[in-house]
């Protein structure tokens, strides 16, 4: 029997990268235009959901369900590249808002570094299991050949 080539996982972290950002937006302008309160529950429903468009992906492409190690990969690399995206916005709107003076001080750095790290955290436990059980759920329902 030939032995496969490793997968990269790259090319579905980018895919969930991208969606959660769309997805973000998307749910930005829709909590803003009904004057809902944003709050943490909308990181997990976006993380979740582009763990599972990824997956969706990954199914139609590998036709398989993903190995722990590349969904150990995936949930790792995701969960860091939302923490990059994160600090950025963070970073865009205390510049956007000049509220750059109250920003350099320490305590507010090591606590804006501190809810990043916690919500990347969360965020990777969210994208682990939604990218393998949302895969199971895909090869459930296609047919057998």
């Amino acid at each position: 029997m030939q032995q496969q080539a490793p997968l990269s996982i790259n090319r579905y972290v980018w895919m969930a990268g991208a969606g959660y950002v769309a997805i973000s937006i998307a749910i930005g302008i829709v909590v803003t235009l009904l004057g809902m309160k944003n709050n943490i529950s909308l990181h997990g429903a976006t993380s979740l959901t582009a763990g599972m468009l990824a997956a969706w992906r990954f199914v139609v492409e590998q036709q398989r369900q993903p190995a722990k190690t590349e969904t150990h990969q995936f949930a790792l690399r995701t969960s860091a590249l939302i923490g990059l995206l994160s600090l950025l916005v963070i970073a865009l709107v205390l510049l956007a808002f000049d509220i750059t003076q109250q920003a350099g001080t320490g305590a507010f750095i090591a606590i804006m570094l501190g809810v990043v790290a916690v919500l990347s955290f969360i965020t990777y436990w969210i994208l682990r299991w939604s990218f393998n059980w949302f895969a199971a759920q895909q090869l459930k329902q296609r047919p057998s050949r």
